[in-house]
Order: structure tokens, then sequence, then C-alpha cells
């Protein structure tokens, strides 16, 4: 944090100097996205600032047991196209700002704009960069730059609860390499301002519908594997999705909790058809670590050494298996 002292002090100069303040954070959001965006929503609130939030999707379903599910809008009204400030959440570059960013450029070229993010694969794309991949979460950070700035006197249990999303998603309740002592203290200090963490496990860890327990077995019914080289994957079609009446929302632990378990696999991955035809990948290197990251970002992913991703279209499941298992077979 002390080598952003400087970035910092400016962050809160705007803020200061700000009344409208646009948020973003990016697409398919997962947990530190919307806990990073949710937090500094509610305490800019406090501070008495006008606040708009916006992302091309809705808070997936899994998030709708916090408070405030109607925070992001999917489009800015026409009014509000005049903002002071615009800060952007947990995003590694301006394309996982996906529609939002494309649409209204102008607007992002032409205001003062603040990227905040951990990812080691940011590629710092804008005037105001606050990175630091040491980090295990956007979250995380975000605790230490309220603390620095002397704003946590605003969090109360609500904002607490969005700062602990991040040990549910990047950290897997302290299980990911990335967690440090410093995670562990932001937690302790999260808990003391009654963060309610059981909630937070409970409905994104412990509670399954049948819907999505029908999605995982359709999953694991058809793992495929490359013992010589130990990577584990599944696939999941639109078809699927279609059968057990799910969407793409629904693959969240799939992962984690299974996949990426496998004793002797040291890489895992799940690919899935998105609605509009493209796929996506999501892949892990828990049992040993290797930069899954490199090869996220050979088709211009992003992520973190242990956890990362990619969209890819035209392609189908597939092409797309035998593209990612030529690209891991080089990198092994």
């Amino acid at each position: 944090m002390q080598k952003n002292i400087q970035k910092l002090w400016e962050l809160k100069n705007l803020i200061e100097s700000s009344q409208k303040i646009l948020l973003v954070n990016h697409i398919r959001m997962d947990g530190d996205a919307l806990g990073s965006l949710g937090w500094l929503y509610l305490l800019l609130k406090k501070l008495w600032k006008k606040v708009y939030a916006i992302n091309d999707e809705p808070i997936p379903e899994a998030f709708h047991f916090l408070w405030n599910t109607e925070i992001i809008k999917p489009e800015m009204e026409t009014e509000e196209k005049e903002w002071d400030l615009i800060i952007s959440l947990d995003a590694a570059s301006w394309s996982q700002l996906w529609d939002v960013y494309k649409e209204f450029f102008a607007i992002f070229d032409t205001h003062p704009f603040v990227v905040i993010d951990h990812h080691i694969t940011n590629n710092w794309f804008w005037t105001l960069n606050i990175i630091d991949p040491q980090y295990s979460s956007t979250c995380e950070l975000v605790f230490d730059i309220i603390s620095e700035l002397w704003y946590s006197e605003q969090i109360d249990s609500e904002i607490a609860t969005y700062l602990l999303m991040w040990i549910n998603t990047d950290t897997n309740i302290f299980y990911n390499s990335n967690t440090t002592y410093n995670t562990f203290k932001v937690a302790s200090e999260l808990f003391r301002l009654w963060g309610n963490q059981r909630q937070i496990t409970n409905e994104l860890f412990k509670k399954k519908g049948l819907a999505q327990a029908k999605l995982w077995w359709e999953a694991l019914s058809h793992i495929e594997s490359h013992f010589e080289w130990q990577v584990v994957w599944s696939y999941i079609t639109q078809e699927i999705f279609e059968k057990t009446e799910t969407d793409n929302h629904h693959t969240s632990g799939l992962l984690n909790e299974f996949l990426a378990n496998i004793d002797w696999a040291k890489i895992s991955y799940l690919l899935y058809e998105l609605p509009d035809w493209s796929i996506k990948w999501s892949l892990r290197s828990f049992k040993k670590i290797h930069n899954v990251s490199q090869i996220a970002q050979i088709f211009w992913g992003w992520g973190h050494i242990q956890a990362a991703g990619f969209t890819r279209t035209w392609v189908n499941i597939q092409q797309a298996q035998q593209e990612l298992l030529d690209e891991i077979q080089k990198y092994l």
C-alpha cells in the first residue's frame, strides 16, 4: 500500500471534489466485483455523493441475499451522462467492461477515471491506476484504501458484509495460496464490524438448488482427463443449461469444489457455452502451483496465477477443448 500513497491522496482529492460519481465493475461479476463496488456505493452515499453504478448484466441471482440488489443498473439513463468521477472496480482491462465502455467511451475518455484492481494481468488501462496483485482480492485492497483515507468510520455491518464477499470467492474461504497475513487481519476487522460471514458462506457455498444439483450432475457425468499431462476438465453446452433450467451463473463452485480437487490433477478447467454461443473458460491450479494466467493471456484472458479465465467466439466445444489442451501441453 505504501507504494500507492500518492495515488491514494489523488483519489481522496477526486472523491472529495466530486458530487456525481459513476461506478463500474467487470461483466459476469463475481463476489469480489460486486463486493468492491457495493461497499464503495454505500460508502459514497454516506458521504452524501450522488452515485450511479452500471454493468451490462444484472446482479447474479446467487447474490440476491444481499440487501441492495438494485444497486447496479443495466444501462445509463439519458440524463445521467455528466460525471465528476468514474471508478472501475475489479476489472483487469477495458474489454472486461464490455458494452458499457464501448457505448460510453466518449464519457470515459473525457472524465477523471480511476482503476482499482488486484489482478496480475491488469494492463493499467487508465491514467490513475491503483493496482496491487499482492492483495487476495479487490475488496481486501479497498479496505486498506478506506483505512488510509480515514473513511473506516463509515463502515457498518452492511458495508462489512459486502467486503467479506471476497472470502468466499477470491480466496475460496482462505484456501487459495493468495491468502496472506493481511487477509486474515482485514477479515478479523470486518468480523468486529459485524460483517455477516456465516450468511455469505451458507448462501454461496452450502445452499444448492435442485436445478443447480442437476446441472452439476450433468457436468460431472462427462468429466474428461489427460492423465499424462495431469489435466482434468468438463464442459456444459446450452443444451444442458436448457435441460436443467439453469444458466452459466449456476456453475459457481463446480470447478473449485470438484474438478480442481481431483487428487492427481495439475490443471483443471471448465468451459461452457454462453447465450450468445461464445465459450467461457475457467482454469484452476490448486494442487501444484502453475501460472494458468499465462495460458489465459494467450487467448486475451485475465486472472490470477492459480485462477484465470477467458472467453472465445466462433469456436465450438470440440475446437475449444483442443485449442486449450494444445496450449496446456506447450506450457507443461
